[in-house]
Protein backbone atom coordinates (compact mmCIF):
# COMPACT_ATOMS: atom_id res chain seq x y z
CA UNK A 1 0.00 0.00 0.00
CA UNK A 2 1.29 3.54 -0.91
CA UNK A 3 1.79 5.31 2.10
CA UNK A 4 2.26 9.00 0.57
CA UNK A 5 -1.47 8.64 -0.53
CA UNK A 6 -3.10 7.29 2.87
CA UNK A 7 -3.35 9.97 6.05
CA UNK A 8 -0.94 8.66 9.20
CA UNK A 9 -2.66 8.67 12.85
CA UNK A 10 -0.40 9.94 15.78
CA UNK A 11 -1.24 8.57 19.17
CA UNK A 12 0.42 8.87 22.97
CA UNK A 13 2.47 6.29 23.70
CA UNK A 14 1.71 4.37 26.83
CA UNK A 15 5.27 4.28 28.63
CA UNK A 16 6.37 7.65 27.83
CA UNK A 17 2.94 10.03 27.58
CA UNK A 18 4.77 11.47 24.02
CA UNK A 19 2.91 11.69 20.77
CA UNK A 20 4.16 9.33 18.30
CA UNK A 21 3.45 8.43 14.55
CA UNK A 22 1.50 5.34 14.36
CA UNK A 23 2.27 2.39 12.38
CA UNK A 24 -0.49 1.31 10.30
CA UNK A 25 -2.90 3.49 12.77
CA UNK A 26 -1.97 0.73 15.65
CA UNK A 27 1.69 0.63 16.87
CA UNK A 28 3.36 3.51 18.23
CA UNK A 29 6.83 4.01 15.85
CA UNK A 30 9.81 3.29 18.26
CA UNK A 31 11.63 5.72 20.05
CA UNK A 32 14.06 6.60 23.09
CA UNK A 33 12.87 7.74 26.30
CA UNK A 34 14.68 9.75 29.54
CA UNK A 35 13.44 10.14 32.55
CA UNK A 36 16.29 10.41 34.62
CA UNK A 37 17.06 7.82 37.56
CA UNK A 38 14.28 5.63 36.08
CA UNK A 39 13.67 5.23 32.26
CA UNK A 40 16.69 5.08 29.26
CA UNK A 41 16.77 3.77 26.00
CA UNK A 42 14.39 2.52 23.96
CA UNK A 43 10.61 3.09 25.37
CA UNK A 44 8.91 0.22 26.32
CA UNK A 45 5.67 1.49 24.77
CA UNK A 46 7.68 1.30 21.18
CA UNK A 47 5.76 -1.12 19.17
CA UNK A 48 2.70 -1.05 21.66
CA UNK A 49 -1.20 0.42 20.87
CA UNK A 50 -1.52 3.81 21.56
CA UNK A 51 -2.67 5.33 24.99
CA UNK A 52 -6.05 6.21 23.19
CA UNK A 53 -6.72 2.93 22.48
CA UNK A 54 -5.42 0.73 25.65
CA UNK A 55 -3.61 1.83 29.20
CA UNK A 56 -2.10 -1.19 30.27
CA UNK A 57 1.88 -1.21 29.89
CA UNK A 58 0.80 2.64 31.70
CA UNK A 59 -1.16 0.77 33.98
CA UNK A 60 1.57 -1.38 34.97
CA UNK A 61 4.64 1.14 34.73
CA UNK A 62 2.71 3.32 37.32
CA UNK A 63 2.09 0.69 40.06
CA UNK A 64 5.99 -0.55 39.52
CA UNK A 65 7.23 2.85 39.87
CA UNK A 66 5.57 3.95 42.80
CA UNK A 67 6.62 0.16 44.50
CA UNK A 68 9.76 1.08 43.79
CA UNK A 69 9.32 4.63 45.21
CA UNK A 70 7.97 2.65 48.54
CA UNK A 71 11.32 0.63 48.40
CA UNK A 72 13.89 3.57 48.26
CA UNK A 73 11.78 5.57 51.09
CA UNK A 74 12.45 2.55 53.02
CA UNK A 75 16.34 3.13 51.59
CA UNK A 76 16.48 6.86 52.49
CA UNK A 77 14.69 5.78 56.25
CA UNK A 78 18.13 3.14 56.87
CA UNK A 79 20.20 5.48 55.71
CA UNK A 80 18.77 8.43 58.27
CA UNK A 81 19.22 5.44 60.62
CA UNK A 82 22.65 4.49 60.32
CA UNK A 83 21.21 0.69 59.56
CA UNK A 84 22.66 1.08 56.06
CA UNK A 85 25.67 3.29 54.07
CA UNK A 86 27.31 3.34 50.35
CA UNK A 87 29.54 0.56 49.73
CA UNK A 88 32.05 3.15 47.95
CA UNK A 89 31.82 6.98 47.87
CA UNK A 90 33.22 8.66 44.60
CA UNK A 91 35.05 11.68 45.52
CA UNK A 92 36.97 14.47 43.32
CA UNK A 93 40.42 13.64 42.91
CA UNK A 94 42.66 16.45 43.56
CA UNK A 95 45.69 15.10 41.64
CA UNK A 96 43.32 14.56 38.44
CA UNK A 97 41.23 17.76 37.36
CA UNK A 98 38.01 16.65 36.73
CA UNK A 99 38.44 13.46 37.66
CA UNK A 100 36.68 10.91 40.42
CA UNK A 101 38.07 8.33 42.93
CA UNK A 102 35.92 5.78 44.61
CA UNK A 103 37.21 4.98 48.19
CA UNK A 104 35.65 2.57 50.40
CA UNK A 105 33.28 3.39 53.02
CA UNK A 106 35.93 2.38 55.62
CA UNK A 107 38.63 4.56 54.30
CA UNK A 108 36.33 7.61 54.80
CA UNK A 109 36.86 10.20 58.14
CA UNK A 110 33.68 10.66 59.99
CA UNK A 111 32.80 13.96 58.05
CA UNK A 112 32.54 12.50 54.60
CA UNK A 113 31.20 9.84 55.68
CA UNK A 114 28.62 12.08 56.99
CA UNK A 115 29.00 14.11 53.86
CA UNK A 116 28.08 10.75 51.37
CA UNK A 117 25.33 9.36 53.61
CA UNK A 118 23.87 12.97 53.32
CA UNK A 119 24.13 13.70 49.53
CA UNK A 120 22.81 10.07 49.21
CA UNK A 121 19.46 10.35 51.08
CA UNK A 122 19.29 13.40 49.14
CA UNK A 123 19.91 12.15 45.71
CA UNK A 124 17.38 9.31 46.50
CA UNK A 125 14.83 12.05 47.69
CA UNK A 126 15.35 13.45 43.72
CA UNK A 127 14.93 10.28 42.67
CA UNK A 128 11.28 9.35 44.47
CA UNK A 129 10.20 12.75 43.75
CA UNK A 130 10.83 12.77 40.25
CA UNK A 131 9.44 9.31 39.74
CA UNK A 132 6.09 9.88 42.19
CA UNK A 133 5.96 13.05 39.29
CA UNK A 134 6.74 10.91 36.14
CA UNK A 135 4.22 8.60 37.34
CA UNK A 136 0.97 11.01 38.41
CA UNK A 137 1.58 12.84 35.46
CA UNK A 138 1.49 9.47 33.07
CA UNK A 139 -1.91 8.44 35.37
CA UNK A 140 -3.50 12.24 34.30
CA UNK A 141 -2.42 11.83 30.64
CA UNK A 142 -3.94 8.37 30.19
CA UNK A 143 -6.88 9.55 31.96
CA UNK A 144 -7.18 12.72 29.44
CA UNK A 145 -6.72 10.67 25.89
CA UNK A 146 -7.59 7.20 26.86
CA UNK A 147 -11.10 6.57 24.31
CA UNK A 148 -10.27 9.74 22.04
CA UNK A 149 -9.63 9.46 18.25
CA UNK A 150 -6.43 9.18 17.03
CA UNK A 151 -4.91 12.65 16.09
CA UNK A 152 -3.91 12.65 11.58
CA UNK A 153 -0.08 13.33 11.45
CA UNK A 154 0.42 16.61 8.96
CA UNK A 155 2.44 16.10 6.14
CA UNK A 156 5.85 17.01 7.65
CA UNK A 157 5.22 14.09 10.04
CA UNK A 158 4.19 12.37 7.51
CA UNK A 159 7.90 13.06 5.20
CA UNK A 160 9.72 12.21 8.38
CA UNK A 161 8.88 8.28 7.39
CA UNK A 162 9.26 8.69 3.76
Amino acid sequence: MNRSKRRMKKGHCQMCGQEYLLVDDDLVLVHEVHVPGWLEGYCAGSNAAPMEKRHGITDFAVADMLQNCERLRGKIDDLRNALIHPATVALPDTEAKGRTRHLRWEDLSEQQQDDAVRLEIVRLEKQVAGGEKFARDIKARAASVHGLPLMDADRSEQAQTA
